[in-house]
């Protein structure tokens, strides 16, 4: 890397660059920006595994499986003539290999630099590199080499050139103190931004492989590779990459399980720097647990991963989480790829498997793995796959009980769907569940439909509690049996009938309405009120206004009863204050209810007075019934709910007058000869011969008529 000012376009860089030795130092100098860029590491990124020695980042082409060594005990004077290494990778893994820095001297004319020291530094290397920044975020330690600066001579003419070496040879890879020879790779890649005249010489005893070829992104989003001048040798034991002026990207190589490898760096003039971090490629192996659902609450899972040798890797499931992971742990394979198998298992006593679809999905680097790489296990609990070197290779296990559901539909007759209803389901030997239509545990939000899901096995009954408003409860109890056969139950429709209340009252009396009574008569009333709907009645009120009544009569106490059916119920009560009588009790379907109470009317009352005696009448329904509307309520005009009387004042009747007898004086007979037969016809015997007896008569009537006048005068006055 030629050195850059932060923030600095390419264009500056390139003519800073042309800059003569003195000027450019002096600039330098004056800027305070002499002393390499070096960042102070970033955050420490928790290692999937037991790392020690590398560490992995976030983002970049295979980041789950390239582990940065930290080159922190790298000592670039001890590295002149050869240092030893050794770094434990976790997993018993461990790399062991002698480092050395070859001074190289850069000529230009007569003038040559060949003083240039190395040091190791963080991600990243500088503030506008790739590694640290944009891929393989959070890598700690001192992973990247990066060469000192010198002075640049004057007339220094830039070309690339090499400014010094970094080998690494004498690789030793060890698992458990055993010694490893294949199924891992060596990474080496461009910590720094290969401009013009900058870039690297990688070799290795074994092919250099492309990884991958990070290209920056600018403002626009456009993408800028890495070695746009030359990238040449990939696939053999040499590769060369030359950059240009302008933005610039990172390339990763890699040489699979070689012994030696060796980095050159490429620089333009003694000011240019450059920086090369080297990493170790394993493979990885990683197992999840996903659960979808669970058959039993207690259910709990274990995953683990493993070789020949035993567990690599476990993790386990507790309370209600839903996922859990082995975590990466990094293998040394072969180029024929390493059997690893991965497995899940009960870690509860309430776990059946039964209860479970079990499904396996393996991915290589991200991307799904092919079927036939994947060998499942006859019980489904496992699979095993080869995974090959550098394959970073996780497989998740996802279990969903097995769980069945019922639906049902809530229909009128006419086959309307009906909507508030609400039901109970029980399973055979659990608790019941509560079911409402659009609410609690209705998993169907169409209005009728109801559907209840994850039930487990075993034999349910159904019955309703609520039916919807207007509707009779279904007497019908449904059964049904869940099973690892049978996991759907459709019930079909089930039927509401509607329910329609109705209530009639009607008012009587003896004597009958439009009857007139005298004082001190009884008048019994009689008020019949019937169910004559098909829902019961809960309850039907009765409420005589006496107003009218009590004005002119008095409650003849104790005679108001009542009775349903025939059987006696709850007896009206009578307020002679409020002159009011209140009548209620429940009134099941086809009842008849009968109220009786008398009255005696009042000794003083007069023609001018009338007797009216109205009802009125409600009714209660049960929840979800429109009330019936009496054909008595206030304001009605129904004969049936009044009656009506009229008082009548009768004759007073007088008290009877005895006769006047009237002396008359003895009359002396007269003897009357007896009357001859006549011979021939004669007149009737008129006027002298009846005068006595005539007037005899006479005076008897007209003191007899005398008499009767005195009497009928007494009768008023009295």
């Amino acid at each position: 890397m030629r050195f850059h000012p932060p923030h600095a376009a390419a264009a500056q860089r390139a003519r800073l660059g042309r800059l003569t030795a003195l000027a450019l130092g002096a600039l330098l100098l004056a800027a305070g920006l002499f002393a390499p860029a070096l960042s102070s590491a970033a955050p420490a990124n928790a290692a999937p595994d037991d790392t020690e020695g590398c560490s992995y980042g976030t983002g970049g082409p295979s980041a789950d499986t390239i582990c940065w060594l930290d080159l922190s005990a790298f000592s670039g004077d001890a590295a002149l003539t050869g240092q030893d290494m050794s770094t434990q990778l976790g997993n018993g893994i461990r790399i062991d290999f002698h480092a050395k820095f070859v001074k190289q001297t850069q000529t230009s004319g007569s003038t040559s630099v060949s003083d240039r020291g190395i040091q190791a530094v963080p991600f990243p290397a500088w503030e506008q590199s790739l590694l640290g920044t944009q891929d393989y975020v959070g890598t700690t330690g001192k992973p990247a080499l990066y060469i000192d600066r010198e002075g640049v001579p004057a007339g220094w003419v830039d070309a690339p050139r090499e400014s010094g070496i970094i080998e690494i040879t004498d690789i030793k890879v060890y698992q458990n103190d055993t010694a490893v020879t294949s199924g891992y790779s060596l990474v080496m890649a461009d910590a720094d931004r290969s401009n013009r005249n900058e870039g690297y010489t990688w070799r290795s005893d074994a092919p250099i492989k492309l990884i991958e070829n990070i290209p920056a992104i600018g403002a626009d989003g456009t993408e800028y590779p890495a070695c746009k001048a030359e990238l040449s040798g990939l696939g053999t034991n040499e590769v060369r990459c030359l950059g240009v002026s302008g933005e610039a990207g990172a390339v990763v190589v890699a040489a699979d399980s070689p012994t030696e490898v060796s980095s050159a760096f490429l620089t333009g003039n003694p000011y240019s720097s450059q920086a090369v971090a080297f990493g170790v490629m394993f493979s990885k192996v990683q197992a999840n647990k996903q659960v979808d659902s669970r058959y039993d609450s207690a259910d709990q899972f274990t995953v683990t991963t493993s070789d020949e040798g035993g567990v690599l890797g476990t993790g386990s499931t507790s309370g209600d989480a839903s996922t859990a992971t082995t975590g990466g742990t990094s293998i040394v394979t072969t180029t024929d790829g390493k059997r690893i198998t991965f497995t899940e298992s009960a870690a509860s006593d309430s776990v059946d498997f039964q209860h479970y679809d079990t499904a396996w999905q393996c991915q290589a680097n991200g991307e799904a793995i092919e079927p036939s790489r994947v060998t499942p296990s006859t019980d489904g609990l496992s699979v095993s796959v080869d995974v090959g070197v550098g394959e970073f290779v996780d497989c998740t296990v996802t279990n969903t009980a097995k769980l069945g559901s019922v639906s049902w539909k809530k229909v009128d007759p006419d086959g309307t769907a009906l909507a508030g209803s609400e039901w109970t389901l029980t399973p055979t030997g659990g608790s019941p569940i509560t079911v409402v239509d659009n609410g609690e545990n209705d998993t169907n939000d169409a209005v009728g439909d109801v559907q209840v899901d994850g039930l487990k096995w075993g034999e349910y009954s159904l019955v309703e509690t609520k039916a919807p408003d207007g509707h009779f409860l279904s007497d019908a109890t449904s059964t049904f049996t869940i099973s690892g056969d049978h996991f759907v139950e459709l019930l079909g429709t089930i039927e509401n009938t509607p329910g329609t209340p109705g209530i009639a009252v009607r008012k009587d009396s003896n004597p009958a309405s439009g009857s007139t009574v005298e004082p001190g008569q009884q008048i019994t009333y009689t008020v019949t009120v019937q169910n004559t709907g098909d829902v019961d009645l809960t309850p039907a009120t009765l409420d005589d206004d006496l107003s009218d009544v009590l004005d002119n009569a008095s409650y003849v106490d104790g005679s108001a009863v009542a009775g349903i059916n025939g059987v006696a119920a709850a007896a009206p009560v009578v307020d002679t204050t409020a002159r009011t009588l209140h009548w209620q009790d429940a009134l099941p379907v086809g009842a008849t209810a009968t109220l009786t109470y008398t009255v005696q009317v009042a000794a003083d009352v007069t023609t001018d007075d009338v007797l009216v005696n109205v009802i009125t009448a409600k009714a209660d329904v049960p929840p979800g019934f429109t009330p019936p509307t009496p054909n008595c309520v206030e304001g009605s005009t129904d004969p049936a709910c009044s009656t009506t009387h009229t008082p009548v004042i009768p004759p007073t009747p007088t008290e009877p007058v005895p006769p006047t007898t009237t002396s008359v004086p003895p009359t002396t007979a007269v003897p009357i000869p007896p009357a001859s037969t006549p011979s021939s016809p004669e007149l009737a015997n008129t006027g002298a011969d009846l005068s006595p007896t005539l007037f005899v008569l006479g005076a008897l009537v007209l003191a007899g008529a005398g008499a009767l006048a005195l009497g009928r005068r007494r009768g008023r006055q009295g």
